[in-house]
Protein backbone atom coordinates (compact mmCIF):
# COMPACT_ATOMS: atom_id res chain seq x y z
CA UNK A 1 0.00 0.00 0.00
CA UNK A 2 1.24 3.39 -1.05
CA UNK A 3 0.85 6.72 0.23
CA UNK A 4 -0.91 10.22 -1.43
CA UNK A 5 1.11 10.25 -4.29
CA UNK A 6 3.54 13.61 -3.78
CA UNK A 7 3.82 13.86 -7.70
CA UNK A 8 1.06 15.21 -9.25
CA UNK A 9 1.06 18.64 -11.04
CA UNK A 10 0.69 21.47 -8.70
CA UNK A 11 2.18 24.71 -7.07
CA UNK A 12 4.02 23.73 -3.88
CA UNK A 13 4.78 26.54 -1.00
CA UNK A 14 7.36 25.92 1.64
CA UNK A 15 8.31 28.19 4.44
CA UNK A 16 12.11 29.46 3.86
CA UNK A 17 14.12 29.06 6.68
CA UNK A 18 14.96 32.74 7.66
CA UNK A 19 12.63 34.79 5.16
CA UNK A 20 9.57 36.31 5.67
CA UNK A 21 7.33 35.08 2.53
CA UNK A 22 6.39 31.72 1.13
CA UNK A 23 8.42 30.25 -2.06
CA UNK A 24 6.49 28.94 -4.45
CA UNK A 25 7.48 26.13 -6.42
CA UNK A 26 5.44 24.68 -9.78
CA UNK A 27 6.16 20.45 -9.19
CA UNK A 28 4.52 18.94 -12.25
CA UNK A 29 4.37 15.24 -12.57
CA UNK A 30 7.70 13.75 -13.02
CA UNK A 31 6.06 11.24 -16.15
CA UNK A 32 5.18 15.63 -17.51
CA UNK A 33 8.42 16.72 -16.95
CA UNK A 34 9.90 13.52 -19.07
CA UNK A 35 8.17 15.07 -22.05
CA UNK A 36 9.62 18.54 -21.54
CA UNK A 37 12.02 18.90 -24.50
CA UNK A 38 14.91 19.37 -21.53
CA UNK A 39 17.14 17.18 -19.88
CA UNK A 40 16.14 15.67 -16.57
CA UNK A 41 19.79 16.29 -14.39
CA UNK A 42 20.11 13.33 -11.92
CA UNK A 43 22.39 13.38 -9.46
CA UNK A 44 25.83 11.45 -9.23
CA UNK A 45 27.27 8.62 -6.74
CA UNK A 46 26.67 8.36 -2.61
CA UNK A 47 28.40 5.30 -1.92
CA UNK A 48 31.97 6.42 -3.94
CA UNK A 49 31.49 9.65 -2.73
CA UNK A 50 30.91 8.51 0.35
CA UNK A 51 34.26 6.81 0.41
CA UNK A 52 35.90 9.59 -1.38
CA UNK A 53 34.87 11.64 1.92
CA UNK A 54 36.91 8.95 3.94
CA UNK A 55 33.38 7.28 4.71
CA UNK A 56 34.46 3.26 5.40
CA UNK A 57 32.20 1.24 3.52
CA UNK A 58 31.19 -2.22 4.93
CA UNK A 59 31.49 -5.69 3.62
CA UNK A 60 27.97 -6.44 4.68
CA UNK A 61 25.76 -3.75 3.94
CA UNK A 62 27.99 -1.23 2.03
CA UNK A 63 27.42 2.42 1.34
CA UNK A 64 23.91 1.53 4.39
CA UNK A 65 26.17 1.83 7.07
CA UNK A 66 26.91 5.37 6.85
CA UNK A 67 23.31 5.89 7.39
CA UNK A 68 24.29 5.04 11.02
CA UNK A 69 27.62 6.16 11.20
CA UNK A 70 28.28 9.71 9.20
CA UNK A 71 24.16 10.79 8.15
CA UNK A 72 25.24 14.31 8.23
CA UNK A 73 27.69 13.50 5.13
CA UNK A 74 25.12 11.53 3.66
CA UNK A 75 22.99 14.75 3.92
CA UNK A 76 25.83 17.20 3.02
CA UNK A 77 26.03 14.97 -0.73
CA UNK A 78 22.92 15.41 -1.16
CA UNK A 79 23.03 19.46 -1.04
CA UNK A 80 25.83 19.22 -2.99
CA UNK A 81 24.32 17.63 -6.18
CA UNK A 82 21.33 19.84 -5.64
CA UNK A 83 23.43 22.54 -6.16
CA UNK A 84 25.57 20.91 -8.58
CA UNK A 85 21.64 21.18 -10.55
CA UNK A 86 20.70 17.59 -10.50
CA UNK A 87 16.81 17.54 -10.28
CA UNK A 88 16.51 13.84 -9.23
CA UNK A 89 17.57 13.08 -5.78
CA UNK A 90 18.26 9.33 -5.27
CA UNK A 91 17.34 8.55 -1.74
CA UNK A 92 20.78 6.46 -0.02
CA UNK A 93 18.32 2.83 -0.05
CA UNK A 94 20.19 0.87 -2.38
CA UNK A 95 21.47 -1.27 0.32
CA UNK A 96 18.59 -1.08 2.50
CA UNK A 97 16.38 -3.96 1.33
CA UNK A 98 15.13 -6.39 4.41
CA UNK A 99 17.09 -9.45 2.40
CA UNK A 100 20.38 -7.40 2.93
CA UNK A 101 19.78 -5.55 6.00
CA UNK A 102 17.90 -7.77 8.24
CA UNK A 103 20.26 -10.67 8.75
CA UNK A 104 23.28 -8.33 9.67
CA UNK A 105 25.05 -7.99 12.35
CA UNK A 106 23.57 -4.02 12.33
CA UNK A 107 21.67 -3.38 15.12
CA UNK A 108 18.90 -1.79 12.83
CA UNK A 109 16.72 -2.80 10.43
CA UNK A 110 15.68 -2.50 6.98
CA UNK A 111 12.34 0.12 7.71
CA UNK A 112 14.60 1.87 9.94
CA UNK A 113 17.32 2.65 7.45
CA UNK A 114 14.82 3.34 4.94
CA UNK A 115 13.04 5.72 6.43
CA UNK A 116 16.18 7.54 7.87
CA UNK A 117 17.69 7.76 3.76
CA UNK A 118 14.62 9.30 3.11
CA UNK A 119 14.63 12.08 5.65
CA UNK A 120 18.03 12.64 4.92
CA UNK A 121 17.09 13.46 1.22
CA UNK A 122 14.44 15.61 2.50
CA UNK A 123 16.66 17.48 4.98
CA UNK A 124 19.22 18.29 2.01
CA UNK A 125 16.33 19.82 0.03
CA UNK A 126 15.82 21.72 2.58
CA UNK A 127 18.99 23.55 3.39
CA UNK A 128 19.93 23.39 -0.74
CA UNK A 129 17.05 25.40 -0.79
CA UNK A 130 17.21 24.91 -4.48
CA UNK A 131 15.41 27.37 -6.93
CA UNK A 132 14.30 24.33 -9.61
CA UNK A 133 11.89 21.69 -8.82
CA UNK A 134 13.88 17.73 -6.81
CA UNK A 135 11.71 14.78 -7.12
CA UNK A 136 13.08 11.77 -4.33
CA UNK A 137 13.46 8.15 -5.87
CA UNK A 138 13.83 5.35 -3.80
CA UNK A 139 16.41 3.02 -4.96
CA UNK A 140 16.01 -0.69 -5.29
CA UNK A 141 18.93 -2.90 -6.28
CA UNK A 142 19.75 -6.46 -6.74
CA UNK A 143 22.85 -5.92 -4.18
CA UNK A 144 23.50 -9.06 -1.98
CA UNK A 145 27.14 -7.97 -0.56
CA UNK A 146 28.22 -10.09 1.62
CA UNK A 147 25.20 -13.11 0.85
CA UNK A 148 27.17 -13.24 -2.75
CA UNK A 149 28.07 -17.07 -2.03
CA UNK A 150 24.46 -18.36 -2.05
CA UNK A 151 21.98 -18.52 -4.04
CA UNK A 152 19.16 -17.27 -2.37
CA UNK A 153 15.25 -18.31 -2.08
CA UNK A 154 13.35 -16.71 -4.47
CA UNK A 155 9.70 -16.63 -2.30
CA UNK A 156 12.31 -15.05 0.63
CA UNK A 157 13.11 -12.43 -1.84
CA UNK A 158 9.99 -11.78 -3.13
CA UNK A 159 8.58 -10.60 -0.33
CA UNK A 160 11.87 -8.34 1.11
CA UNK A 161 11.38 -6.75 -2.64
CA UNK A 162 7.70 -6.44 -1.67
CA UNK A 163 8.14 -5.00 1.44
CA UNK A 164 10.87 -2.30 0.31
CA UNK A 165 8.95 -1.08 -2.84
CA UNK A 166 6.04 -0.83 -0.34
CA UNK A 167 7.66 0.94 2.37
CA UNK A 168 9.78 3.75 -0.01
CA UNK A 169 6.50 4.37 -1.61
CA UNK A 170 5.19 4.85 2.02
CA UNK A 171 7.83 7.05 2.74
CA UNK A 172 6.53 9.08 -0.32
CA UNK A 173 9.19 8.69 -3.08
CA UNK A 174 8.32 9.71 -6.59
CA UNK A 175 9.53 7.63 -7.99
CA UNK A 176 11.33 3.64 -7.74
CA UNK A 177 15.00 3.91 -9.26
CA UNK A 178 15.55 -0.02 -10.42
CA UNK A 179 19.72 -0.08 -10.07
CA UNK A 180 21.96 -2.88 -11.15
CA UNK A 181 19.24 -5.26 -13.02
CA UNK A 182 20.39 -8.17 -15.10
CA UNK A 183 24.18 -7.66 -13.50
CA UNK A 184 24.92 -10.82 -12.70
CA UNK A 185 23.36 -14.64 -12.31
CA UNK A 186 24.66 -15.85 -9.19
CA UNK A 187 22.52 -15.52 -5.36
CA UNK A 188 19.74 -14.15 -7.38
CA UNK A 189 17.87 -15.75 -10.25
CA UNK A 190 18.13 -13.25 -13.31
CA UNK A 191 14.35 -14.36 -14.22
CA UNK A 192 13.27 -13.09 -10.50
CA UNK A 193 15.72 -9.73 -11.36
CA UNK A 194 12.74 -9.21 -14.13
CA UNK A 195 10.27 -9.39 -11.87
CA UNK A 196 11.58 -6.67 -8.85
CA UNK A 197 9.96 -4.41 -11.83
CA UNK A 198 6.49 -6.05 -11.84
CA UNK A 199 6.86 -5.56 -7.81
CA UNK A 200 7.56 -2.40 -7.80
CA UNK A 201 4.98 -1.24 -10.67
CA UNK A 202 2.22 -2.68 -8.47
CA UNK A 203 3.20 0.33 -5.73
CA UNK A 204 1.87 2.68 -8.29
CA UNK A 205 5.26 4.91 -8.53
CA UNK A 206 6.89 5.48 -11.80
CA UNK A 207 9.18 2.45 -12.22
CA UNK A 208 13.08 3.75 -13.91
CA UNK A 209 14.70 0.20 -15.00
CA UNK A 210 18.36 0.76 -14.87
CA UNK A 211 20.23 -2.06 -16.63
CA UNK A 212 24.39 -2.74 -16.06
CA UNK A 213 25.92 -4.35 -18.93
CA UNK A 214 29.71 -4.61 -19.60
CA UNK A 215 31.55 -4.55 -23.01
CA UNK A 216 34.49 -7.12 -23.89
CA UNK A 217 37.15 -5.78 -26.25
CA UNK A 218 35.90 -7.82 -28.61
CA UNK A 219 32.83 -5.21 -28.67
CA UNK A 220 30.21 -7.74 -26.94
CA UNK A 221 27.93 -6.56 -24.51
CA UNK A 222 27.22 -8.81 -21.90
CA UNK A 223 26.32 -9.00 -17.74
CA UNK A 224 27.96 -6.77 -15.69
CA UNK A 225 29.12 -9.87 -13.43
CA UNK A 226 28.94 -12.40 -16.17
CA UNK A 227 31.17 -14.04 -18.64
CA UNK A 228 31.72 -12.61 -22.82
CA UNK A 229 29.30 -15.63 -23.13
CA UNK A 230 26.53 -14.23 -21.19
CA UNK A 231 25.21 -11.57 -23.98
CA UNK A 232 22.28 -13.55 -24.88
CA UNK A 233 20.82 -13.94 -21.43
CA UNK A 234 21.72 -10.08 -21.15
CA UNK A 235 19.47 -9.32 -24.39
CA UNK A 236 16.78 -12.01 -22.85
CA UNK A 237 16.57 -10.51 -19.92
CA UNK A 238 16.68 -6.75 -21.04
CA UNK A 239 13.11 -8.18 -23.37
CA UNK A 240 11.94 -9.40 -20.15
CA UNK A 241 12.39 -6.51 -17.65
CA UNK A 242 10.97 -4.10 -20.16
CA UNK A 243 8.11 -6.09 -20.70
CA UNK A 244 6.96 -5.42 -17.21
CA UNK A 245 5.54 -1.90 -18.28
CA UNK A 246 8.32 -0.02 -16.29
CA UNK A 247 8.34 3.78 -17.39
CA UNK A 248 11.52 4.93 -18.12
CA UNK A 249 14.71 2.17 -19.05
CA UNK A 250 17.78 2.98 -18.39
CA UNK A 251 21.35 2.08 -19.11
CA UNK A 252 22.96 2.51 -15.39
CA UNK A 253 26.26 1.41 -13.58
CA UNK A 254 28.16 0.62 -16.54
CA UNK A 255 31.45 3.01 -18.15
CA UNK A 256 30.96 6.13 -19.88
CA UNK A 257 32.38 3.87 -23.00
CA UNK A 258 29.71 1.26 -23.26
CA UNK A 259 27.00 3.83 -22.81
CA UNK A 260 26.57 4.30 -26.79
CA UNK A 261 26.07 0.82 -27.53
CA UNK A 262 24.31 -0.22 -24.91
CA UNK A 263 22.08 2.41 -26.27
CA UNK A 264 21.96 0.71 -30.08
CA UNK A 265 20.79 -2.52 -27.88
CA UNK A 266 18.20 -0.95 -26.03
CA UNK A 267 17.17 0.41 -29.15
CA UNK A 268 15.57 -2.79 -29.98
CA UNK A 269 13.28 -3.62 -27.85
CA UNK A 270 12.06 -0.06 -25.90
CA UNK A 271 10.90 3.19 -27.41
CA UNK A 272 10.11 4.75 -24.69
CA UNK A 273 11.64 7.60 -22.28
CA UNK A 274 16.10 6.37 -21.90
CA UNK A 275 17.98 7.36 -19.31
CA UNK A 276 21.82 7.52 -18.45
CA UNK A 277 23.34 6.88 -15.73
CA UNK A 278 27.26 5.30 -16.11
CA UNK A 279 29.98 4.77 -13.61
CA UNK A 280 33.63 5.37 -13.81
CA UNK A 281 36.72 3.67 -12.46
CA UNK A 282 36.79 0.26 -10.73
CA UNK A 283 35.68 -2.06 -7.81
CA UNK A 284 37.22 -4.07 -5.53
CA UNK A 285 35.12 -5.03 -2.71
CA UNK A 286 33.96 -3.09 -0.45
CA UNK A 287 35.81 -0.09 -2.08
CA UNK A 288 36.03 2.40 -5.32
CA UNK A 289 38.92 2.87 -6.93
CA UNK A 290 39.20 6.52 -8.73
CA UNK A 291 42.66 6.27 -10.55
CA UNK A 292 40.64 5.86 -14.33
CA UNK A 293 38.21 8.53 -13.71
CA UNK A 294 36.67 10.65 -16.17
CA UNK A 295 36.87 14.13 -16.04
CA UNK A 296 34.29 15.91 -15.34
CA UNK A 297 34.30 17.79 -19.05
CA UNK A 298 34.61 14.74 -20.46
CA UNK A 299 31.91 13.44 -18.87
CA UNK A 300 29.90 16.47 -19.90
CA UNK A 301 31.08 16.12 -23.41
CA UNK A 302 30.14 12.53 -23.80
CA UNK A 303 26.46 13.43 -22.20
CA UNK A 304 25.97 15.67 -25.09
CA UNK A 305 26.32 12.81 -27.25
CA UNK A 306 23.68 10.66 -25.49
CA UNK A 307 21.64 13.77 -25.50
CA UNK A 308 21.75 14.03 -29.64
CA UNK A 309 20.26 10.28 -29.29
CA UNK A 310 17.33 11.78 -27.33
CA UNK A 311 18.06 10.56 -23.78
CA UNK A 312 15.84 12.29 -21.67
CA UNK A 313 17.38 11.62 -18.03
CA UNK A 314 21.28 12.07 -17.32
CA UNK A 315 23.47 11.52 -14.15
CA UNK A 316 25.95 9.99 -12.96
CA UNK A 317 26.97 6.48 -10.56
CA UNK A 318 30.33 5.43 -8.99
CA UNK A 319 33.08 7.48 -9.13
CA UNK A 320 31.22 10.17 -10.76
CA UNK A 321 30.60 13.15 -8.03
CA UNK A 322 28.87 16.76 -7.67
CA UNK A 323 32.01 18.18 -9.63
CA UNK A 324 30.64 15.76 -12.54
CA UNK A 325 26.84 16.90 -12.29
CA UNK A 326 28.03 20.35 -12.54
CA UNK A 327 29.82 19.90 -15.83
CA UNK A 328 26.81 17.81 -16.74
CA UNK A 329 24.65 21.32 -16.07
CA UNK A 330 26.96 24.23 -17.53
CA UNK A 331 27.09 21.92 -20.72
CA UNK A 332 23.19 22.23 -20.90
CA UNK A 333 23.26 25.45 -19.97
CA UNK A 334 21.78 25.50 -16.61
CA UNK A 335 24.74 27.10 -14.80
CA UNK A 336 27.09 29.48 -15.77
Amino acid sequence: MRAPSVTDDRLIARLVPGRCHTQVIHRMNITTRLADAEIIIIDGAMGTELQRRDVPLNFEIWSAAALLSHPHLVQEIHVDYIRAGAEIQIAATYNTAPHVINPSSFDTTSRELTATALQLVREGIDVAEPAHPVWIAGSISTTVESRRKEMLDISMLRDSFTEHAENLAEQGCDLLMLEMMLTHDFAMDIDFQCEIAAIAKRTGLPVWAGIAVKMAESGTLHLQDGSEDSGEALRTGIEAILAEGVDVAGIMHSEVGATLPALDLLERYWLGPVAVYPNSGRYKRPHWYFDSLIEPEKFAAAAMQWVQRDVKAIGGCCGLGPEHIAALSKALGRMS
